[in-house]
């Protein structure tokens, strides 16, 4: 379908990875899935890829805290250490790749 895949990107490798995993790898990761698009007919570089990947990582705070409110009627300390991990990863995602500086 259609939509913003840096969502999607900035989501997983925020929320997803380790933030020194990230860090180390989120340049070859996002060539990767560029690659994989662009044999599917999209039509984007690389570093709009990349851009669009810092443009989708604000998503990761949002999802987190949506999710921590409605996810879980009884929290607990294993859904509070994942709420907790998620918001510090995508913050620090964030805070890496200034999207702001983007806009």
């Amino acid at each position: 379908g259609l939509g913003f895949a840096g969502r999607d990107l900035g989501y997983f490798l925020g929320l997803g990875l380790d933030t020194e995993l990230r860090r180390a790898n989120e340049r070859d990761l996002v060539a990767t899935y560029h690659e994989a698009i662009t044999k599917h007919g999209v039509d984007i570089t690389v570093e709009q890829c990349f851009n669009d990947y810092r443009l989708g990582t604000p998503q990761g705070p949002l999802v987190t805290v949506l999710g921590a409110v409605y996810a879980t009627a009884t929290p607990s300390d294993a859904s509070n250490a994942m709420f907790s991990s998620m918001i510090t990863r995508s913050c620090a995602a964030i805070r890496d790749l200034d999207p702001r500086s983007l806009l």
